[in-house]
C-alpha cells in the first residue's frame, strides 16, 4: 500500500480535543465534487453547518499528487486521488473537509491506499481518524479482501493511547437485533450468520480493534439544492466506527 505523507502542516494549534467544547464530525459520500460548482457549494454548506471534520467519499476528483491539500480562509480540502475505471472515468476517492481550527491542528496526513487516508491532530489525548470507502457488494472478493488488510494495517498504525475514529461509507447496511437493542451491528443476524465473506472480514476488524458501530441519522435531500446538509444527508451505509469506551450508549450519541 501507498504511504505517501504530509507532516506538520502550518501546525499552530493544539489540543483539538477539549472536555468542555464540543467536536462534530460527519461523513458524507458526495457522489462526486469534481466540477468547481459542486466543490464550491459542498464547501459554503460545510461553513454553515459547524462540523470541524466531514469525511468525504467518491469525490472522483484525479491528481498526480496521492495526497492533496486545498487551502481556503474557511479550512481545507484534503483529498487522496481517485482512480479511473476501465472506460477512463473517474472513480472513488477518499478525504476530508476541515475547518481553519481544525486544519491547524493537523499533526499528520498519510495514505495507505486510494481508499484508505490518515489524519492526526494534535492534543493530549490526540485525536487520529482514519478516512475509508469500501468496495461496493458487487466488487470481488480479492478487492474487498485488500480493502480490509489496508485499514487494518492503517488501524495497527495508530497509538493505544489516541483517541481512534474511523469514518466512511463501508457500503454496509446497520440493524439491531432487537428494538431494545442499543448497539448497532453491521448487518441482521441472519445475514451475520449466513453473509458474504466481506461482512465477516468488516465484523473481524470491528472486533479486533475494539470499536463500536454507530448509525447517522438520514434525512432527505433538499430539493432546493445540490447538495444537502452534511450533518443530516448521510446514507444508511454511512457509518463510523468510534472508540468504545467514549460513549455508554453509541446509537443514541451517533443521532
Amino acid at each position: 500500500p501507498s504511504t505517501a505523507s504530509l507532516k506538520n502542516l502550518e501546525n499552530t494549534k493544539k489540543n483539538i480535543l477539549k472536555c468542555k467544547r464540543e467536536l462534530i464530525v460527519g461523513t458524507y459520500n458526495v457522489r462526486t465534487i469534481r466540477k468547481d460548482q459542486a466543490r464550491e457549494e459542498l464547501i459554503e454548506v460545510f461553513k454553515r453547518s459547524g462540523v470541524s471534520i466531514l469525511a468525504i467519499q467518491e469525490h472522483r476528483i484525479c491528481h498526480k499528487e496521492e495526497v492533496k491539500v486545498e487551502k481556503g480562509p474557511w479550512g481545507a480540502l484534503i483529498t487522496s486521488s481517485a482512480w479511473r475505471n476501465g472506460a477512463g472515468a473517474a472513480t472513488g476517492g477518499v478525504g476530508l473537509l476541515l475547518s481553519k481550527e481544525a486544519y491547524r491542528s493537523v499533526k499528520l496526513v498519510k495514505s495507505f491506499s486510494d481508499r484508505v487516508l490518515l489524519v492526526s491532530f494534535d492534543g493530549n489525548p490526540a485525536l487520529t481518524t482514519i478516512y475509508a470507502y469500501s468496495p461496493t457488494e458487487g466488487a470481488e472478493q480479492v478487492a474487498a479482501g485488500q480493502f480490509h488488510e489496508v485499514l487494518q494495517g492503517a488501524i495497527r498504525e495508530v497509538p493505544l493511547h489516541n483517541v481512534l475514529s474511523v469514518l466512511g461509507d463501508m457500503n454496509a447496511h446497520l440493524s439491531k437485533e432487537s428494538p431494545e437493542d442499543k448497539d448497532w451491528y453491521l448487518v441482521a443476524s441472519e445475514e451475520i450468520r449466513n453473509g458474504t465473506e466481506k461482512y465477516k472480514a468488516l465484523m473481524d476488524l470491528v472486533q479486533e480493534a475494539n470499536r463500536a458501530v454507530l448509525q447517522l441519522q438520514t434525512l432527505p435531500r433538499s430539493r432546493d439544492s445540490v447538495m444537502a446538509e452534511p450533518e443530516v444527508a448521510t446514507a444508511r451505509e454511512n457509518i463510523f466506527v468510534t472508540k468504545k469506551e467514549l460513549f455508554e450508549n453509541p446509537s443514541e450519541e451517533a443521532r
